[in-house]
């Protein structure tokens, strides 16, 4: 499973097999489904990784401030931005996974029988559900990032030498430790970092629709089918439950993007 994970959608030896199958036995079109989510479920990965390399660069950056407050709390927003990064990828390279195991069983199966079914390669009730998931962590990684980006402009303009002056003012008469003020260095840095996080907003923003997509040429892709849900819950019901979840974010997203 593990080694199905890491070859390439193309050079994956059971989905070669799976999709000669479905050619053969004429079914291209639903093998074309299939291997379209799954290249959407590559490229998030591919994605979520560009995302942890950029974020990796900005932390480099954030770690030359050298206002230790400043540096802080900014790099404190962009750890929680690298959550959001880790927990998306994780939920992306598992429903690839899961994807991936069930082909394998369904090309066992048609070799043992002589029969592919497409309701076996591919869960048509539990997979909408987890891409479900997935859309609604990527939206709320949409606005935890944009989040991110504005109170990085807030921090910047807190420490800026006029603030910190009228503040350093009322410190002194309690005999408080002076704030220093922000140097055009470490400004610059901010900014660098704002406009990374912007990036970074964008391309969680594509991927959610991307997810939206999927999930809708998925849902359609099970009505083709036909496949009774043998007593389970209805997939659209189950979704709306789902979706519901958007109304609680999590816990400890909204305490460290509210962090001082």
């Amino acid at each position: 499973m593990d080694t199905m994970l890491q070859v390439p959608i193309g050079e994956n030896g059971h989905l070669k097999e799976f999709f000669e199958m479905c050619r053969q036995g004429g079914l291209s079109k639903e093998g074309q489904e299939i291997e379209q989510l799954l290249l959407v479920l590559e490229n998030m990965e591919k994605q979520y990784e560009a995302v942890t390399r950029e974020l990796q660069e900005v932390k480099g950056e954030l770690s030359k401030v050298k206002n230790g407050s400043v540096k802080g709390k900014a790099l404190s927003l962009i750890r929680q931005t690298e959550s959001y990064v880790e927990e998306g990828k994780e939920q992306a390279v598992a429903i690839k996974g899961r994807i991936l195991a069930s082909i394998e069983r369904a090309v066992e199966h048609a070799k043992d029988t002589g029969t592919l079914l497409i309701a076996q390669a591919i869960d048509l009730t539990r997979i909408p559900i987890a891409l479900k998931r997935l859309q609604i962590r990527l939206e709320r990684s949409v606005e935890g990032t944009r989040q991110a980006g504005e109170r990085l402009q807030l921090i910047k303009k807190e420490f800026t030498f006029a603030r910190t002056h009228l503040k350093n003012i009322g410190r002194a008469v309690r005999h408080e430790e002076l704030l220093q003020p922000i140097t055009s260095e470490d400004k610059g840095r901010m900014t660098g970092a704002e406009r990374t996080l912007k990036g970074i907003e964008e391309k969680f923003s594509a991927m959610e629709k991307k997810t939206g997509q999927a999930l809708d040429k998925l849902c359609t892709f099970k009505e083709h089918l036909g496949r009774p849900e043998g007593g389970r819950d209805s997939v659209k019901g189950t979704l709306r439950e789902i979706k519901r979840e958007k109304e609680t974010p999590d816990k400890r997203e909204t305490k460290e993007m509210t962090r001082e």
